[in-house]
This record gives structure tokens, C-alpha cells and sequence, in this order.
């Protein structure tokens, strides 16, 4: 039987066989360094060395313009060790991690690469916000939506974000996530509408979470009004631009 199989399907073998001596083991990539990961208002994401960023020794500061042609500004720019990942929230409340080399570096007026380039996402969904994956699970990320909710989950509730996205926030069908941060990044936090209200609360006021908890009515909207975005301060101030 193995002799018919052998005539009726046998052809030339289709690998290389080499001995251990005739092969060079395969290098591991070169470590990344510190990095500038960039945002764009559309959801494009690259990534510019440190050193570059802040110019060295002898050039000018890089300032990227995002791609004009197309109208997309960056407007998020966040310093990431060599080793880490990015963590981007999406507008439906999904968390998606993303290792630094499947980013890539930032030249001239090129967008980078899309969230749904990486991922499978929904219609309609967008990438609203990017922050370090921490190395241990310390201190939490914030979210906050459209309608003046915020939520504040540890990170070692949010888990690993090796393989699928996790969702941090469950939102109704006319609300959606419009930014995050993390509390290692802030201790101020200032919510902000699109009438130009601004809110600002002390992180103490929001608790760590899990992801199944629900999120709080942080502020009160106007008839019409939105809360656009989040921001926050390193240290405990009251004072932002």
C-alpha cells in the first residue's frame, strides 16, 4: 500500500536538509530604545526613536505635522520604553494592546498604520486614545465617555491584552468612550466639553475598579453638550493648559 502511494503522489522533496554546521542561527531582533508613539485624529499610529525626538545634540526638535493631505493632525504623542506596548482604547470601549514593532517609524507626512490593520474592528469604531502598557500591574487607566461617565480600572484588573482586545466600559447605543489616561500619568484629572466647560477632580475621587463595575456620572452636561476629550496633571495641581 505504501509502495501505490508512493507511485501515485511521490514527487522531489520540497525542504532543504542542511547539517547543524551549515546554517547561521538566527539573530534575536535588535532591542527598540526609548520611543514617541503618535497619534493622529484619524486612528493612524507611528512611532519616532527618542533620540530623534528630541533632536540629539545638533538638530531641532522633530515636529511632526501628520498628513496634511488629508486633514489628520496628530493629536497624542506619549513616551514608551523599548520593551513595552501600547495599550489604544477604541470609541466602543475595547482595549487593544500593540507591540511597538508592529509600528512604523514616523517619515515625513506618513500617517503610520491603522488600528484595523492590526486588528479585526467594528464599523464605526475608532481609536480614541493611547497609553504605556505598564510592566507591572500598577496604578489603573481612566476612562471617560460622551455623557460625562468616567470609570477607573486597575491594571491588574485589565489583564494582559496578549491576544484579543478586553472591553473596560459597557456603554449605551448613543454613548461612546472619548479618551483615557492613566494614573501613573496624572493626579489631576479635567474632563472637557465641547461648549468649553471644563471639570476637575482629584484621582482620589475615582477608586480603582474592576472591568465589570459600572462607571459614575463624573459630570453634568448642558442640553446639546458633550465631554470631547480628558486630560490631566502629573502632580497635584490645579492648573492645566
Amino acid at each position: 500500500e505504501l509502495q501505490a502511494v508512493r507511485t501515485a503522489y511521490g514527487d522531489a522533496r520540497r525542504t532543504k536538509l542542511l547539517r547543524s554546521d551549515q546554517f547561521e542561527e538566527e539573530l534575536d531582533p535588535e532591542p527598540l530604545g526609548p520611543m514617541m508613539a503618535l497619534m493622529t485624529q484619524r486612528g493612524y499610529l507611528s512611532r519616532i526613536p527618542l533620540e530623534t525626538w528630541t533632536g540629539g545634540q545638533r538638530r531641532k526638535p522633530v515636529r511632526p505635522k501628520g498628513d496634511r493631505r488629508r486633514m489628520d493632525p496628530i493629536i497624542q504623542v506619549v513616551r514608551v520604553d523599548g520593551g513595552q506596548r501600547i495599550a489604544g482604547m477604541t470609541s466602543e470601549g475595547r482595549l487593544f494592546g500593540i507591540d511597538l514593532d508592529r509600528i512604523p517609524v514616523h517619515e515625513g507626512q506618513e500617517r503610520g498604520i491603522h488600528l484595523s490593520q492590526l486588528y479585526t474592528i467594528e464599523d464605526g469604531e475608532t481609536l480614541v486614545g493611547i497609553v504605556p502598557q505598564p510592566d507591572s500591574p500598577t496604578g489603573g487607566l481612566i476612562v471617560a465617555t460622551a455623557k460625562g461617565l468616567a470609570k477607573h480600572i486597575s491594571w491588574e484588573a485589565v489583564g494582559s491584552l496578549q491576544r484579543r482586545p478586553v472591553t473596560m466600559i459597557s456603554l449605551d447605543e448613543t454613548d461612546r468612550v472619548v479618551g483615557i489616561l492613566t494614573s501613573n500619568q496624572a493626579k489631576t484629572v479635567a474632563l472637557y466639553t465641547q461648549d468649553g466647560h471644563v471639570l476637575l477632580f482629584a484621582i482620589d475621587r475615582l477608586p480603582p475598579t474592576n472591568r465589570e463595575a459600572k462607571a459614575i456620572a463624573a459630570m453634568t452636561l448642558g442640553r446639546n453638550d458633550q465631554v470631547i476629550g480628558l486630560t490631566g496633571t502629573a502632580e497635584r495641581r490645579w492648573e492645566m493648559l
